[in-house]
């Protein structure tokens, strides 16, 4: 009598609350898609944009800046895997810029979201690029002179093989094209991978220079689902010996 009574439980438990016997995710588990290409490809990526019907304006050398957004991509049920960030915008002389994208899972506002750097105020010279935000040397004393134009679009992505604004990048218009993110100063698109979907993206810029001016006339957040790992429920058998 008192067997069938505890077995009776026991099926009560694994009907009513099964999660209570799921095996947890590993910390470095993440989803089965495969790695973001290195030109920025978005195919199966989903999106959510704003375009403005002028170009919104960086003020001139306010480290304050603007914070454009919210762009909000509805919940769906799934985990946040990759994210390709995509800018169409005009500014003379890159080397004034910050730029940082914001991820607020739970839609709070800007300030208590998650960041990632995008533009660093590009030095220019390749070995200058890796030199900590903002700092100057004796040899490009106000970074890359390089421009964004209006005919252009930049996206970026953690897999871009060129840093934007360095090296062979610091031309006089920049092109067109995929880009890797500033690497110092701020965190990599990588530290959303596993958030849930269905917060609020924000784009924070500064410009930190005299003189120089533009604005952002579009923006976009592509993300790519990571499904969640389902809770896997114990066999009877299994749930028996836990009695036992």
């Amino acid at each position: 009598m008192r067997t069938d009574l505890v077995l009776c439980a026991a099926l009560s438990l694994l009907l009513v609350a099964p999660a209570a016997f799921a095996q947890e995710k590993p910390e470095d588990t993440v989803g089965d898609e495969p790695a973001a290409g290195p030109d920025c490809d978005v195919t199966g990526y989903k999106t959510e944009r704003i375009v403005y019907p002028a170009l919104q304006a960086i003020p001139d050398n306010d480290p304050a800046g603007i914070i454009l957004g919210p762009i909000l991509l509805p919940p769906d049920g799934d985990l946040v895997n990759d994210v390709v960030l995509e800018v169409r915008g005009a500014h003379t002389w890159i080397g004034d810029l910050i730029v940082d994208l914001v991820y607020d899972p739970d839609c709070s506002g800007p300030a208590v979201g998650i960041p990632a750097r995008v533009i660093c105020r590009p030095r220019g010279a390749a070995a200058e690029a890796s030199l900590p935000c903002g700092s100057n040397t004796s040899t490009v004393a106000f970074g890359c002179p390089a421009d964004l134009v209006a005919t252009g679009t930049y996206l970026f992505s953690d897999e871009g093989l060129n840093p934007i604004g360095v090296g062979a990048n610091c031309g006089q218009a920049l092109a067109s094209g995929c880009y890797r993110q500033s690497d110092q100063g701020g965190q990599a698109f990588s530290i959303w991978r596993g958030l849930p979907k269905g917060g609020c993206w924000y784009l924070q810029i500064s410009d930190n220079e005299g003189e120089d001016t533009g604005g952002i006339g579009e923006w976009a957040v592509w993300v790519r689902n990571q499904r969640p790992v389902p809770a896997t429920e114990m066999t009877w058998g299994s749930l028996k010996s836990v009695y036992r």
